[in-house]
């Protein structure tokens, strides 16, 4: 993987991907990697958001909640960045940027998928600050395209979610999933 200073990243302990079956298999967590061929996998052409957000200082980060069928899409960040083996796309919000652009950027750049926003999901507290979680939906590219900031993506059934999320921070989005799940409030 190349960094875009043109450097190489050494993944030091890499993410195995999973047999491809493991995709249309609604009960396994299926795993692509920079290296997987994934071109099987369509999604229509990118929509864009119908509203634009203004800048919000409270804000310093943004990410989805992305719906794959009956898999949310989640990302491993190369070599444990930050500490997380797995996780929701997220990322910083650039100076000037809204909450929905740079949501749309962080999982493009996570995950090698463009996505159409749906709706807001919930907000969450943070080591630096609050993050903004939109619902979203595949539209177009490749897992294989994802950046040098992640070692793979994942599809993982709602039902398994909580067999892969550890980290505190990402702990009350898993409850609220699961909780709505449970009370098919949503997904």
């Amino acid at each position: 993987m190349k960094h875009p200073d043109d450097e190489s990243v050494i993944i030091c302990n890499p993410t195995p991907p999973t047999p491809i079956d493991f995709y249309y298999d609604n009960a396994a967590i299926a795993t692509f990697t920079p290296s997987c061929s994934c071109e099987f996998i369509q999604f229509d052409m990118i929509i864009t958001p119908d509203s634009i957000e203004t800048w919000n200082d409270e804000f310093v980060g943004a990410g989805t909640i992305t719906i794959v069928g009956d898999k949310i899409l989640l990302i491993h960040p190369t070599n444990g960045f930050a500490g997380y083996d797995i996780t929701f796309p997220k990322g910083r919000i650039d100076k000037g940027e809204s909450l929905q652009a740079a949501a749309i950027r962080e999982t493009f750049e996570e995950t090698g998928v463009l996505v159409s926003l749906y709706g807001e999901y919930v907000d969450v507290e943070r080591t630096l600050g609050k993050c903004r979680y939109y619902f979203a939906r595949p539209q177009s590219g490749q897992f294989s395209d994802m950046c040098w900031e992640s070692q793979a993506v994942s599809l993982v059934p709602i039902n398994r979610l909580h067999e892969v999320i550890t980290s505190h921070n990402d702990l009350p989005i898993l409850e609220r999933i699961l909780n709505e799940k449970e009370n098919n409030e949503i997904f």
